[in-house]
């Protein structure tokens, strides 16, 4: 292969990998934002529509469930936005980072996730989770083809915002 051939696949990594940050990112700052059923509908196109969502492990195996094709996935996301909203608050903060372009079309990543989140009932709460993905690029995007989140820990909180001192 020569050098120019080596620069190219490089540089098509590392877009790949770009691409695939901004589409997590897109992911996780729509899911903050769950208020409307076109929220919902936003976060379903960033998936293949044969894509799976799934709750692993004791805990999220249970109450989040396995959602299979962009319908469901769109529709356990409209499930939050309720009124009042399900989350009054909710951020996500990713770490731990790996993300490996196996070809032009077909990527895996990690991460380890941090939410905190204050619920309408209100309640709060902080949480860990691994996340596993996998994309598949289809007509020159990047779309999640499976998703997988995994509770490391659950605390609740007695508050999210403490008084000034």
């Amino acid at each position: 292969m020569s050098e120019q051939s080596l620069l190219m696949a490089r540089l098509a990594t590392l877009e790949a990998e770009a691409a695939i940050r901004r589409l997590v990112s897109d992911y996780l700052h729509l899911c903050e934002n769950l208020t409307s059923d076109e929220v919902a509908q936003e976060v379903g196109r960033l998936f293949t529509a044969d894509a799976q969502w799934l709750g692993t492990g004791p805990l999220y195996a249970a109450t989040l469930g396995s959602h299979c094709g962009r319908q469901a996935i769109t529709a356990m996301m409209a499930g939050y936005a309720c009124d009042p909203p399900h989350f009054v608050i909710n951020v996500h903060f990713l770490t731990a980072e790996f993300i490996s372009v196996l070809s032009a079309d077909s990527a895996a990543g990690r991460w380890k996730m941090c939410q905190l989140a204050a619920l309408s009932d209100n309640s709060a709460s902080a949480k860990a989770a691994e996340l596993f993905i996998n994309f598949r690029r289809e007509e020159g995007r990047w779309l999640i083809s499976h998703f997988s989140t995994r509770n490391l820990f659950s605390r609740p909180l007695d508050y999210l915002h403490a008084p000034l001192a």
